[in-house]
């Protein structure tokens, strides 16, 4: 059985900083069962609520060899603080896993094993405060029904009544869990502010879906939401929605409305992260047209932010903006790239010129990468819609091993405009990549008019058409 890996995302947000810090120290346990070569430790992005601005990240992974059959990681904790382990995938088996919230204390040791319950894998937690890392696991495998999106003609209100119960449900479990197992009062706060958190965020989603029928949405509807800090990732996600998605319905025309009602109700480390989502909203319906008005925001900003992460966050999405409607530097014109069944090696700048006065839909994917592979078995509709365009579908491969880039290759049959690329950091830097699939489109000009363009599959069929047909004709 070929060797398969797997990936633990190790997510940080620091809750609290009152005490010297001290380390945590988690052994996770490698089991032959799962051939696990390889661990990726991520911090925190704080901005993970939404795909096109997790591609902002300001935080960083760092992949350790598993060696010894087990890894230790070690993290600098001052009271308390939460942390995500979790295993998406192995390879391209369609295995997933349940990620683990964890909520750290100063001086705890935690051995971490991987289990599966045939459907899904986990880990599991012993040692000092192990409760504290398996509550997320078993409130997930005792599958509390939850709420699926609201359908357009459901009552608003009855639809809140089924998140009132959910809630409800969540909490009489972590009162359980809390009488079977012991945990700390610290704990207890989060996992309660987390539930009432999640509740908030989901009030607020709905009636954001359907803002059309916000005249109709009673005062009171709100009233039982509530903002707890001791979830702090939790307690930003619902200030996000009410303060900013909710808040209008059109960021691109009330951009200062949302703006000035932020800085007049917040301070301090809460003022920076809702201006700085509002900025990377902001960036998502960007327009070239629109350069002057997003240079005046960025200025008028960032002498306000003063957390390193976000500060970092504004420069990406500055920087993402800045690359629309021109064509690669000349620096990225020299990058090596190989074509499929040929053993030569061209430019960037070759490549682009053998498709000139083409339209091209750009997709960066690698044969270890599950999603991307997903997307190609499910992209031929997209391919269809794109071919009777005339714009040119090209692969862009971020494979190292020839090898396996050639396998993927013939075993899914897109073989046709397929391309290795040999040193691609520079071009990674310079499109804001961070994850994989991702998708670019260039005009007739090979000018980007989209760097994180819609997938090639059903669900997105429709953005991306509106996407390629947005494009002037040549």
């Amino acid at each position: 059985m070929q060797t398969q890996k797997i990936f633990l995302g190790l997510i940080l947000a620091v809750i609290s900083s009152l005490c010297n810090a001290q380390k945590v120290t988690i052994v996770i346990n490698h089991l032959d069962s799962t051939k696990c070569n390889n661990v990726t430790i991520s911090d925190l992005n704080p901005f993970s609520w939404n795909n096109f601005l997790n591609d902002f990240s300001p935080t960083y992974s760092h992949k350790i060899l598993v060696k010894n059959q087990s890894i230790i990681y070690q993290s600098n904790v001052k009271t308390h603080c939460e942390k995500c382990l979790y295993n998406p995938y192995f390879s391209q088996n369609i295995t997933i896993g349940i990620p683990s919230n964890l909520f750290l204390t100063k001086g705890d040791y935690i051995t971490a094993t991987l289990k599966s319950n045939g459907e899904k894998m986990y880990f599991y937690f012993e040692g000092k405060n192990a409760a504290h890392y398996n509550y997320k696991t078993e409130e997930e495998l005792a599958n509390i029904p939850k709420p699926q999106n609201r359908q357009k003609e459901e009552d608003l209100l009855k639809y809140k009544k089924k998140w009132v119960d959910y809630k409800n449900l969540r909490l009489s479990f972590l009162n359980d869990f809390c009488m079977k197992n012991q945990v700390s009062k610290d704990f207890i706060l989060w996992a309660k502010a987390n539930i009432e958190n999640s509740y908030t965020l989901a009030v607020y989603y709905s009636a954001y879906c359907y803002k059309d029928e916000s005249t109709k949405i009673p005062r009171s509807y709100f009233n039982d939401c509530k903002f707890l800090k001791e979830d702090y990732r939790g307690y930003h996600l619902a200030l996000f929605y009410k303060y900013i998605k909710y808040y209008s319905s059109n960021i691109n025309n009330n951009i200062d409305l949302i703006y000035n009602n932020i800085c007049k109700k917040f301070k301090g480390d809460d003022k920076e992260y809702l201006l700085t989502s509002l900025i990377g909203e902001y960036t998502k319906i960007y327009k070239s047209d629109k350069e002057q008005t997003f240079r005046s925001l960025i200025k008028r900003t960032n002498p306000l932010i003063k957390n390193k992460l976000y500060r970092t966050f504004l420069m990406k999405a500055f920087d993402y903006c800045m690359i629309l409607n021109r064509p690669f530097p000349d620096k990225l014109l020299t990058v090596n790239i190989e074509k499929y069944g040929s053993d030569s090696i061209s430019t960037l700048a070759e490549v682009l010129k053998q498709y000139k006065n083409k339209k091209i839909y750009i997709d960066f994917w690698a044969s270890w990468c599950y999603w991307c592979c997903n997307d190609i078995l499910l992209s031929h509709d997209a391919k269809e819609f794109l071919k009777q365009k005339d714009v040119v579908y090209l692969y862009w491969s971020s494979d190292k091993r020839k090898k396996d880039w050639k396998n993927a290759v013939k075993k899914y049959n897109i073989t046709e405009n397929q391309y290795r690329l040999i040193n691609s950091k520079d071009l990674w830097d310079y499109l804001s990549i961070v994850g994989i699939p991702r998708y670019i489109i260039l005009n007739n000009n090979h000018q980007i008019i989209n760097s994180d363009a819609p997938r090639p599959i059903p669900n997105d069929l429709e953005n991306l058409k509106n996407e390629i047909n947005r494009i002037p004709a040549f």
